[in-house]
């Protein structure tokens, strides 16, 4: 018996007398109406690929349908894979794949490389015999109502200007003054979090410049709010250049009520500059 592209049962002339009725039911009911309002799932229960066929047959068929949608169970939860178009699929044809998975998967068909469908996500893809390609590519003057879109969260507030938001919860983006990073009493070692910020020293002990913290165009200011110098160490780095000089140094002092200024050059290279001995 021939059969369609879409295996729907062709009656040769003068055959099927007494039984052509079922044939063209079936045809009608299921071959024809699976492939314009038919859903099926498409079920990932193993780490697997599927594929689907198109056999010679007018009964019900996964690849016939319109929808096509991907489940997941056990070991397929989170499956990155394939929904490949087999034997006699390689045909034009419109499919909406509803990926209701949480991997992405690609529609494809046996000749190349197709689409891949984000989990979550529902795309209309086109089989055009060769290869499984995207519907739309272009829209003229679209109206789009009432779209439900995903909004990058900006910081705080999520949304207004961003001149109101901050990186960090509070400090603003692109810090229009110099935050404060803390107060220190006591002895202290700089923190990547002191970066773009400025150290109040509050009582007396040693500011310590650890190594392998800092990248190019870090920097760190030290504000002296004490009556005495406050010593700081910066050994650890390899090269710590006092600022206008052409010297080595491995330790120095913030006067007081002074502001001292660290810039790293590299890593492994910086330079103070301020009121510093």
């Amino acid at each position: 018996m021939p059969y369609s592209p879409l295996k729907v049962e062709l009656i040769n002339t003068g055959t099927q007398t007494g039984t052509w009725g079922v044939t063209t039911n079936n045809n009608l009911e299921i071959a024809l109406g699976e492939a314009i309002t038919g859903s099926a799932d498409v079920p990932f229960a193993t780490a697997a690929d599927q594929t689907l066929l198109l056999l010679d047959n007018n009964g019900a068929q996964i690849a016939r349908n319109l929808r096509l949608n991907l489940t997941e169970s056990g070991a397929g939860m989170g499956y990155v894979g394939n929904v490949i178009l087999g034997t006699d699929c390689q045909i034009e044809k419109l499919y909406l794949i509803n990926n209701n998975t949480t991997g992405a998967k690609t529609i494809k068909n046996t000749l190349n490389s197709g689409v891949v469908v984000p989990a979550g996500k529902s795309m209309f893809v086109y089989n055009n015999s060769v290869n499984v390609v995207e519907v739309i590519t272009h829209l003229n003057s679209p109206t789009i109502s009432s779209p439900t879109l995903t909004t990058p969260v900006l910081g705080t507030p999520a949304s207004g200007n961003l001149n109101s938001c901050t990186s960090d919860g509070t400090n603003k983006v692109g810090y229009r003054n110099i935050p404060l990073s803390g107060i220190q009493n006591a002895s202290y070692t700089l923190a990547i979090g002191d970066v773009g910020k400025f150290i109040e020293l509050g009582s007396g002990g040693t500011v310590v410049v650890p190594p392998s913290i800092f990248t190019t165009g870090d920097v760190i200011s030290i504000f002296n709010n004490t009556a005495a110098s406050i010593a700081c160490n910066p050994s650890a780095i390899t090269t710590f250049y006092k600022g206008g000089t052409n010297t080595v140094i491995t330790t120095f002092s913030v006067s007081t009520r002074g502001v001292a200024t660290i810039l790293f050059i590299t890593a492994t290279v910086a330079v103070v500059t301020g009121n510093v001995t």
